[in-house]
């Protein structure tokens, strides 16, 4: 659970969030399915990108959230 008490909690969420949509997207150019938005089918290649971007991004806010306060272990 998040501490509430240091900068991390913000940068661990966001972690997470990216890493979601990273995930989510990758699964859909795993089994290849098929997504409409308002009638136009989506290219693959959006969820590429996604895939790279969110990935990107995740991993940044994971090391922004060890880094941002020395709270490393979880409180008791």
């Amino acid at each position: 659970m998040f501490c509430h008490k240091c900068k991390c909690c913000n940068f661990s969420w966001l972690s997470g969030f990216f890493a979601l949509a990273a995930i989510a997207h990758l699964v859909r150019l795993i089994f290849r399915f098929e997504v409409a938005f308002n009638g136009n089918i989506v290219p693959m290649n959006v969820s590429v990108g996604i895939v790279v971007v969110a990935g990107v991004l995740s991993f940044i806010f994971c090391k922004k959230s060890c880094a941002s306060c020395g709270c490393s272990s979880a409180p008791r």
